[in-house]
């Protein structure tokens, strides 16, 4: 996907532990810059859309710069992947693509279960970019060095909007994604909870075994003549 923020990781990850001439102030540069949104954006990947629905439904999107014609089932995929992670369908579409590409054998429901495990991954190598920016140790590079302080400055200080019509900084922006990621594992923790409850009330529906039925279920040993 043209997002490429695993090569940002590795590229920040190699520099900040001064790994030989980990990369040239240029390259680094040119790779900051071209990631600087996706950080910005943490985990906002675009909200659904019914234009963008449309739009995958026609079964033409644009990927990496060129038109791409979905089939059907491509097409079910998407839009099923969008409803899950209650995300952009045209960023689901091209994701699913990455991993059509990746995986050409896999089934429609092997690709969605790796899209979104791909999903998760953009998200944490985001907050992993971050951390390496903000809190890893200085790069030996003294050009490099001022390259990053430059560009953590310009990160924080960014005005983003937030829901609501809001605007601020991008250290307040990280405080709400953490309250929303610990709403959803509290969602899916009483998800599970209430999935084995109903499961053991569904067992016990017509009430415990009566002693008959247990008769019937075991009958008594009787001795021997």
């Amino acid at each position: 996907m043209e997002d490429g923020i695993a090569s940002l990781y590795s590229l920040l990850h190699d520099v900040a532990a001064s790994e030989g001439e980990a990369a040239s102030q240029y390259e680094l540069y040119k790779a900051l810059e071209d990631h600087r949104a996706r950080l910005l954006a943490l985990f906002d990947f675009g909200a659904r859309s019914q234009k963008e629905k449309q739009e995958v439904e026609s079964g033409k999107i644009v990927y990496e710069g060129k038109r791409l014609l979905l089939n059907d089932e491509f097409r079910r995929a998407a839009l099923a992947l969008a409803d899950e992670l209650d995300i952009s369908e045209l960023y689901c579409a091209r994701l699913l693509k990455d991993v059509e590409l990746e995986h050409p054998n896999a089934d429609s429901n092997a690709r969605i279960e790796r899209a979104v495990v791909r999903y998760h991954d953009e998200r944490l190598l985001t907050v992993r970019c971050l951390l390496i920016l903000f809190a890893a140790g200085t790069p030996n590079d003294a050009n490099l060095a001022r390259l990053l302080d430059e560009y953590k400055t310009r990160l924080a200080t960014a005005m983003l909007d937030l829901p609501g019509g809001r605007r601020a900084k991008l250290a307040e922006k990280v405080l709400i994604e953490i309250d929303n990621v610990a709403r959803a594992m509290s969602a899916v923790a009483n998800a599970l909870t209430n999935a084995t409850t109903n499961v053991t009330a569904r067992a016990w529906d017509s009430g415990p075994p009566s002693r008959a039925s247990a008769g019937r279920a075991a009958p008594a040993r009787t001795a021997p003549p």
